[in-house]
């Protein structure tokens, strides 16, 4: 009887060392990745953050309004920032034994997720707008369209600060806390994709004057003048 309780023992070391051995890797590997995203996006997104500001301070009163692409970089910038900071306290609570706050930094450290996902979705909804249905958009006023930008991007804010509630809650239900997760991803690739189509669509189809006029209007307006010579070439 003791053999064999000594041969099940036995046996099941190798199983317990390749199971520690594995969770060795996978945490190594886990905080490179850490290293690697500070070290590439923190300079990026500084750098962002920078020319924005710089951009503001060249800018005139009258001229202040931000277009929707930049506004939703500089919010995405912001965003990789705050995972960043989490990612640096990751690092730290690691080598410190702090295991009672991983879970927040976990949760921080995701905060730039909801942007990486949404944010590419409200700019091909603006440009989706401003090339297929370049007339409604137009007539939107500047206040409107601003106004709905913003109450769009707030909203992504407050779903980033939800999900991190979100995901202390389901720590103890690990199978069922990526499936709302995994449900946004596929909504956002699904608008993405239904907005990226029909704007390819409308750029290779030949279009009236009229349209071509409107469309450069607005993206003289949001500081794309290179893109006009594809949009609106010269006609013979």
């Amino acid at each position: 009887m003791s053999v064999n309780n000594s041969s099940s023992t036995n046996g099941s070391f190798p199983t317990r060392h390749c199971y520690f051995t594995l969770c060795i890797v996978g945490e190594e590997i886990f905080n490179a990745s850490i290293y690697i995203y500070i070290v590439f996006i923190l300079p990026l997104s500084t750098f962002v953050l920078y020319l924005g500001f710089q951009q503001w301070k060249q800018q005139r009163p009258s001229e202040a309004v931000i277009s929707s692409c930049d506004f939703f970089t500089y919010n995405m910038a912001v965003m990789e920032l705050i995972g960043i900071f989490g990612g640096i306290i990751n690092i730290v609570i690691t080598h410190a034994s702090l295991r009672l706050l991983v879970d927040v930094v976990n949760g921080i450290m995701a905060f730039p997720w909801n942007g990486q996902v949404f944010l590419p979705v409200l700019t091909c909804a603006d440009r989706y707008m401003a090339v297929v249905h370049p007339i409604t958009y137009l007539k939107l006023k500047q206040v409107t369209r601003i106004r709905i930008r913003n109450i769009s991007t707030g909203f992504i804010w407050l779903q980033g600060i939800a999900a991190i509630v979100f995901m202390i809650l389901m720590k103890p239900y690990p199978q069922y806390g990526l499936i709302p997760s995994f449900s946004l991803l596929v909504f956002a690739l699904i608008a993405v994709i239904s907005c990226s189509l029909p704007v390819l669509c409308v750029l290779i189809r030949p279009r009236p004057a009229v349209w071509c006029y409107l469309c450069c209007f607005y993206i003289e307006q949001e500081n794309y003048q290179a893109v006009s010579t594809t949009l609106c070439p010269d006609e013979d």
